[in-house]
């Protein structure tokens, strides 16, 4: 075999002028393409990979992945996953992020924080209408999954008058869905309101 003419390392093909890669190995087009084209963990999408511990095809299946597996395989007890589940609750874990405005709340004789301009508009019209409104971490209602955990469900206004807690919704993913119908349906004896874009523009909130 000429001097400038070399074997694939995986496949034994004659590879001319070809120089060898960083572990010193010296690998042809077809087969160099082949390694370089890895199956996603997560959709299972075929995908060329430009860093070599690469495991997904992109972030949001990277963010999925990780969230449904990260605690896979440790045994935590139903405490602790409680002790969790109202840390989590104190962040944004949603997929869209909303701003947050402040704005005050004579009930509660301060400036309170409200996310995104739904949650805005409708604390506006609280005020405007003189409807005591609070919104507050003190206020949950606890709900229950198949794992038999105590989760805390925060409502976004409650109107300490009538006794509703209200939930302002612009989008209702399905994760959202099933958590609502469960603390619903748990919490029955609870009046538990959930305004969607066309109630806000009903009551003349939003146009």
């Amino acid at each position: 075999m000429a001097k400038y003419y070399h074997k694939c390392s995986i496949c034994n093909k004659r590879v001319k002028r070809k120089k060898p890669n960083f572990n010193g190995k010296i690998i042809c087009n077809p087969c160099k393409k082949n390694e370089n084209t890895v199956k996603c963990l997560c959709c299972g999408k075929y995908f060329k990979k430009r860093v070599s511990k690469r495991k997904f095809c992109s972030r949001a299946c990277s963010g999925k992945y990780l969230g449904e597996h990260t605690l896979k395989g440790r045994k935590l007890s139903i405490t602790t996953k409680e002790k969790l589940s109202k840390i989590a609750s104190g962040n944004n874990n949603g997929i869209i992020k909303t701003k947050y405005y402040k704005i005050f709340s004579p009930h509660m004789n301060k400036f309170v924080a409200v996310q995104g301009t739904y949650e805005l508009k409708y604390a506006k019209y609280l005020n405007e209408k003189n409807i005591d409104w609070i919104r507050s971490k003190e206020i949950s209602i606890q709900y229950k999954k198949d794992d038999n955990v105590i989760r805390n469900y925060f409502p976004d206004f409650y109107l300490p008058n009538t006794d509703e807690y209200i939930e302002i919704k612009g989008y209702f993913f399905s994760k959202d869905k099933e958590k609502m119908k469960l603390v619903q349906k748990q919490n029955n004896n609870k009046n538990i309101r959930i305004l969607f874009k066309e109630d806000l523009e009903k009551l003349n909130i939003i146009l």
